[in-house]
C-alpha cells in the first residue's frame, strides 16, 4: 500500500486490528496498534473496541482493563457495548460483585445501563447462588423504567430451581404473563426441573402440556427431565416405557 504511494489511515489500521481479533490472534492486532503513531494515526473507539472485546471473551480481564485505561488516556472513551463486554467476562469468570460495582459506576463515566446490562448481573447472580439479590435488582431495574424480557426472567426462574426455591420459581413464571412476557422452552425446562427434584412429577407433565398449548416445542432436555422425575419416584417400568416412547 505504502509502495504505490498510499498511506494507511485509521479506518486501514482498525480493519486490521478487528481482523486479527476475530482471527483469534490479539498479539498480531497489538502489532498493528502500535504501528499506528509511526503513520501518524492516532488510535480511536475502533482501534480499541476489538481488542477489548477480544480479550474480554478470553475472559483476560487484565489485559481487556490494561487496553481500556490507554484507550481513555488517549481521549477515547468506551460505549455502553464495551462495558457490557466487561461485565459479562466478569460474571462469567465468577466476579459478580466486580461486575456490580463496574455497574454503578457507570453514570459516572457518561454511560448508561442497558436492559442487557441488567439482565447480564442478574444472570450472574443467579447462577452463583444469589437470586434473591437478583429479584432485589431486577426491582430496581423496573423503577428505572427498564422493561425486563424473557432472558432476565428466564434466568431468575433458572436461579430459584437450582436453589430449589420452587414456589417462588412457579409463582414468578405464573406472573410473567401479567408482565406481558412470553417465557420459552428453558424457562418451563427449569420449572419442570424444580418440580421433579422435589417429588412433583405430575405438575411437571402439566406445565409440559402448558408449554405445547402455548405453541413451544419441547427439547430432549424436556423430556429427560420428565424421565428423571419419573424414575425418582420410583416409577421405572413407566420410566423405560416413556424413554421408548420419547426416543430419549
Amino acid at each position: 500500500m505504502t509502495r504505490k504511494g498510499c498511506s494507511p489511515n485509521v479506518v486501514t489500521f482498525s480493519i486490521l486490528i478487528n481482523h486479527f481479533c476475530t482471527m483469534g490472534s490479539p498479539k498480531r492486532a497489538i502489532f498493528w496498534l502500535d504501528q499506528m503513531p509511526k503513520y501518524g494515526c492516532a488510535p480511536d473507539v475502533y482501534s480499541y473496541n476489538g481488542l477489548i472485546l477480544a480479550f474480554c471473551r478470553r475472559r483476560n480481564i487484565g489485559r481487556a482493563m490494561e487496553y481500556l485505561s490507554k484507550m481513555v488516556s488517549h481521549g477515547c472513551y468506551p460505549d455502553i457495548y464495551i462495558y457490557n463486554s466487561f461485565i459479562l467476562a466478569l460474571c462469567r469468570d465468577g466476579k459478580v460483585e466486580t461486575s456490580i460495582e463496574m455497574v454503578n459506576q457507570l453514570s459516572h463515566k457518561g454511560c448508561m445501563p442497558t436492559t442487557f446490562t441488567y439482565s447480564i448481573v442478574i444472570d450472574g447472580l443467579s447462577k452463583t447462588g444469589k437470586t434473591e439479590r437478583g429479584l432485589e435488582l431486577l426491582v430496581k431495574m423496573k423503577e428505572k423504567g427498564f422493561k425486563p424480557g424473557t432472558v432476565t426472567y428466564t434466568a431468575l426462574v433458572g436461579g430459584l430451581s437450582r436453589e430449589r426455591k420452587v414456589d417462588q420459581a412457579v409463582d414468578l413464571f405464573g406472573d410473567l404473563e401479567e408482565f406481558g412476557v412470553m417465557p420459552d422452552v428453558s424457562t418451563y425446562n427449569y420449572v419442570m426441573s424444580a418440580l421433579c427434584n422435589t417429588g412433583q412429577t405430575d405438575q411437571a407433565i402439566d406445565f409440559l402440556h402448558d408449554m405445547v398449548c402455548k405453541g413451544l416445542k419441547p427439547n430432549k432436555s424436556s423430556y429427560k427431565i420428565l424421565i428423571e422425575g419419573v424414575e425418582s419416584e420410583g416409577l421405572i417400568k413407566e420410566a423405560i416405557e416413556l424413554r421408548k416412547k420419547l426416543g430419549v
